[in-house]
């Protein structure tokens, strides 16, 4: 797919999440609620958190499976201090992701997948999420 007679934009959004602890808040509703509100053909959305404790991920919307990933994260840094251990886990996991957008102004995934704030200390917090996206829109006549 070519976008030879478009420009290219930037839009970036804070958004904040509040986490009782441990486990997954998904993301891809808000995201896709702020995406529409301007038309971006093709690019990518990267979503970051600045937490010590806390990660971006793609996971399944499926609960089980969730819990299965985010629990792999948690057997990591057995012994440390929480928010050590969190730090170590979100580190592992990953603080920012990139996601390539599907050309109709959303976020390319797998069907039953979407995207995840991972809370990784004990006593959560408020987090703050960055989201920018990057791409094509179409130029004006």
């Amino acid at each position: 797919m070519a976008y030879d007679n478009g420009a290219t934009v930037q839009f970036q959004k804070a958004f904040r999440v509040d986490t009782g602890g441990p486990g997954a808040t998904e993301l891809t509703g808000k995201l896709r609620d702020w995406m529409r509100s301007r038309d971006v053909l093709a690019g990518i959305l990267t979503l970051t958190t600045g937490a010590a404790g806390a990660s971006v991920m793609v996971l399944s919307e499926d609960a089980a499976e969730r819990a299965a990933a985010v629990g792999f994260y948690e057997t990591i840094g057995p012994g440390l201090p929480d928010g050590a251990a969190a730090a170590v886990r979100a580190a592992a996991a990953g603080r920012s992701l990139t996601v390539a957008l599907d050309g109709r102004n959303d976020v390319l995934l797998e069907p039953g997948s979407g995207l995840f704030l991972v809370e990784h200390a004990a006593g959560g917090g408020t987090r703050t999420v960055v989201a920018t996206r990057a791409g094509v829109v179409e130029a004006d006549e």
